[in-house]
């Protein structure tokens, strides 16, 4: 028997442990809790939106007659977030635990300063004061893009070092082909909304909604790790899952304060 489990050990077909399946199973359960809400989909999305966005339907694209769950340049954000990490997997650094070289810590700080830019015109146009351009929503959302590709570029990375035992030692992104890639993905989404694909209505709604909870239980597990002294501790999946229940508890923290906050302020619905 003892032959058996220490080739399995070799051989890394070990069976997970039990608490990883309690953890997965405390995943399910919140996944379960969620799907069987008894809300439309596009309602939940919007609450879990709700308190990180003012939601402002002049801000907003619609597809097929349905405003998305974020304003146009936060739609951007947490669409591009995710997309440029799919693509870190896609190229197979996804557990890459550097930096970009500086030539693309450079680009993505260009890729954050366009949104910083378009905001400060848009926020001098709101005052009546000397700008560039009127504010509209395509620049809303491809700065809000961009910004969410920088975001990936830092934020990934330094999940992985925080939270992996073994993570490559490479740049998240060192050739250009690489952040080809990134935008390439970019401009196909941005199409989708700027053409107004109704038929993508769900699967974009989603997108975003992954997008805001991946950013924030990402920070949130980087918080735990460092709080609870677990950093450098995960060799698998299983053993990750404690950081990311830990993370999902902290985003759901954030946001339901917000909301709260928001709906002390402004006195309106949590869901449309």
């Amino acid at each position: 028997m003892s032959t058996v489990i220490d080739e399995r050990s070799r051989t890394g077909r070990r069976r997970p442990p039990k608490r990883g399946h309690r953890w997965a199973g405390v995943l399910l359960a919140l996944l379960a809790g969620f799907i069987l809400a008894p809300w439309p989909l596009l309602d939940k999305l919007w609450a879990i939106g709700y308190g990180i966005c003012p939601q402002r339907p002049s801000h907003s694209y619609f597809l097929a007659g349905q405003q998305l769950p974020v304003e146009a340049r936060v739609t951007g954000m947490f669409a591009g977030f995710l997309l440029t990490v799919l693509v870190f997997a896609a190229l197979g650094r996804f557990r890459a635990r550097e930096l970009p070289t500086w030539p693309f810590l450079l680009a993505l700080a260009l890729f954050g300063f366009s949104m910083a830019f378009d905001g400060i015109n848009n926020t001098l146009y709101d005052m009546g004061l000397i700008h560039l351009y009127a504010p509209y929503n395509p620049a809303r959302l491809v700065t809000g893009l961009l910004m969410g590709a920088a975001m990936a570029g830092l934020v990934w990375p330094i999940f992985n070092m925080t939270v992996w035992r073994r993570a490559p030692a490479v740049p998240i992104l060192d050739r250009w082909w690489q952040l080809g890639a990134v935008l390439l993905a970019l401009g196909l989404f941005a199409a989708v909304i700027l053409l107004g694909v109704d038929w993508l209505l769900y699967p974009v709604s989603l997108l975003i909604t992954i997008g805001q909870v991946t950013v924030l239980t990402a920070l949130g597990a980087v918080i735990a790790a460092i709080v609870l002294q677990r950093e450098g501790r995960a060799t698998s999946t299983w053993d990750l899952l404690p950081l990311i229940v830990a993370g999902l508890g902290l985003t759901a923290l954030l946001l339901g304060a917000m909301s709260a906050m928001r709906y002390a302020v402004l006195g309106t619905t949590l869901l449309r």
